[in-house]
Parts: C-alpha cells; structure tokens; sequence
C-alpha cells in the first residue's frame, strides 16, 4: 500500500520508561534520568520495530531500507479524552501558593498559569534579543513540568487572545525500580551495578502518532513494545484513509506582522535558531525566544551495536518571535510543518504558527 497513511492511538497498558540522551554507566551512576514526553525518536524506533514484528518482507537486515520512506506527520496528546499539546514555555505558574490552591491543583489534574508579558530588551546585557519575556508581578513565577494545553487554548493562544489559563498535567505516578547488571557468561550479578530507574504509570494518557509508510496495515497486531524497558502498549484504533490523513485542526486566522513561531516536538537546529524565512513570503527579524534547556538526542544502533550521533536538541513548548517586512495571513501558512535541520522524517521540529 504505497502513500498508506494511519494516524495510530496509543494507550500504555502498564509503567513505561523513556531515558534522556545522557550517557548511563552502571557502577558510576545509580539512579537513570527519566524525560516525559520522550523523543519523536523513540515513537519512530518503536513504529519500525512494530513494522519488523508484523510485515515477512522486512527483516533485521534490510529494515533501513525497507523503511527508508517512514515518516511521523504529527504527534500529539489525548488526556481525559481532550486534545493536547505541550504547553508553550512562556506559560509560568506562582512559584509560592496556599496549601488549598496545591490541593485543588493535585485533585483537578489542572494548574492556573498565566502568559508572561513580552517587553523591549532596555537591559545592557550579553543577549542580543530585542525583545524579552518579563515577570511583571509582585511575586516569583516558575515553569510548568509536564503541563499541556488544550487545542481550543491554543488556538486562543496563537490569536494571542489568552493571557491565563488552566493547563492540564498528566496523572502520573513515579514507582522506582531497582536492578543490577549480570554477567553475560554466568549471569551473575556485578559487584557495584546497583542502580534505580523511576517507572511512570500513567492513567488516562493517549500518544496520537500520524504515520506514512507503504509498509503499514491494519492487519497489524495491535501490540508494539515502547519504552526503554520494551513494556507494551495497545493501539486503540487506526484512523486511515481521508480522516487518518487530515492534520490536527488548528488555524488561527489573522494577519500580522509579527510572527510567534512554536514547537509542538524538539528541533535540531544547526544555528540554535529555525531559519524561518524559507517557510514564509516575506523577510523575518529575530526579535527574541524562551527555549528552556536543551534535551540530548541520542540512541542505539541494534544493527550496527554502536551509540548513534547524539544531538542537542530545543524542546517542545519552545517559543519563537519575529518581526516582519509584510503582513501576512497566518491561516495561509502551513500549520504542523516540520522545521528541524535533522531527522524530519522522525517527527522532530513539528511547528504552528501565531502572532504576538
């Protein structure tokens, strides 16, 4: 089925682990990093071993080959059945509040955040950014760990009409697990190779991935291994042909010259920045950004039994600004594009356009 295309809903049926990009030895470290939402690489890994297990043509040899044409066309999230995506990073939240708000906040699964305000750079200062986003309060603001935004708000967001919120954060409850290393001869275990990794086991959590690949079928088990620990999650329901293709709908519709431009996945860029002017009509100005810390994109070969290129890489929810020399319409322009410099094809770079 050439051009096939599914979009795949994706429910853990028990703990999962996704492990950052830094390197772990056993003996020198004992406690594993664990990141949530893992990298469009791990979805990517985790689809073409499902391809491997489930399609005779392909096997271990020529799986590069065969699935040289998979590709992630959107990745996002369902919590409680409402649509999602990271929430954008110039979103904070009061650092300090009142036990009854922390309580409200664990029990509802939501957090109020508000939008900073962004302000002219009159700082004398290393950073080069015209434009900065500025706590205007009289109290401390912080970022928001595993926080989303729903589609309708972020379409709200992207009209630059939203200024506070209730974010919604992933039930999650961390259960720590401890293991050892064994020897491959005798399977003993190691002195010195203690070490724990944090399992999360996550309740009412849907990873929705839009797929292309000729090899890709209904037919297939609806089981695939995900994760660091290889645990299983089900596929819940193929959405193929016209309603499979469609991208996620978000189309805010205004015409400005002053573009915000957000990451729904990490990018890897080559200058730190997206080179934004090849996506649009018109030349753009870098006036400022929040990006966050970098995430390291790294990886195993199983083929070649070596450590693949790790790359820096901006996370999602980060934001970028620019200024224009033409107003144009943002509804004109591709939502959900992939601007990344390196692996598109894996689902890095996945971006929506707004104004500011």
């Amino acid at each position: 089925m050439n051009d096939n295309i599914l979009t795949l809903q994706i429910e853990p049926l028990d703990t999962l682990f996704f492990r950052d990009g830094k390197p772990f030895s056993m003996g020198d470290d004992t406690w594993a990093d664990g990141v949530f939402p893992p990298a469009p690489s791990v979805i990517y890994g985790a689809i073409r071993s499902w391809i491997l297990a489930n399609d005779k043509s392909v096997t271990i040899d020529n799986i590069i080959k065969e699935t040289d044409d998979l590709e992630i066309l959107d990745l996002y999230y369902q919590i409680n059945g409402k649509t999602v995506l990271p929430l954008p990073l110039d979103y904070v939240t009061k650092k300090e509040k009142d036990k009854q708000s922390i309580y409200e906040e664990v029990l509802n699964k939501k957090i109020k955040v508000e939008r900073l305000p962004i302000v002219e750079n009159n700082i004398i200062s290393s950073v080069e950014a015209s434009r900065l986003f500025f706590n205007n309060q009289n109290y401390i603001l912080e970022t928001v760990k595993n926080a989303f935004i729903t589609v309708g708000d972020f379409t709200a967001y992207l009209n630059n009409k939203d200024n506070e919120i209730e974010a919604e954060m992933i039930d999650i409850k961390v259960e720590p697990k401890i293991g050892i290393e064994r020897t491959n001869e005798t399977l003993a275990s190691e002195d010195g190779k203690l070490y724990r990794v944090g399992l999360n086991r996550f309740n009412n959590l849907k990873f929705i991935v839009r797929i292309k690949s000729k090899h890709l079928s209904e037919n297939y088990s609806k089981l695939l291994k995900f994760g660091g620990e290889g645990k299983i999650v089900v596929i819940n329901d193929y959405l193929k042909s016209k309603k499979g293709a469609k991208r996620l709908r978000i189309e805010p519709q205004i015409k400005t010259d002053r573009l915000l431009v957000y990451l729904a996945t990490p990018a890897i860029f080559h200058n730190s920045t997206p080179d934004i002017n090849q996506y649009i009509k018109t030349n753009a100005k870098l006036l400022g950004q929040t990006t966050g810390k970098v995430v390291n994109i790294g990886g195993f070969d199983m083929k070649e039994r070596q450590p693949k290129i790790m790359y820096k890489a901006v996370p999602a929810g980060s934001i970028f600004l620019y200024e224009l020399d033409d107003k144009i319409n943002i509804e004109d322009l591709q939502q959900g594009i992939k601007i990344s410099d390196e692996l598109k094809e894996q689902g890095f770079g996945i971006t929506y356009f707004g104004t500011f």
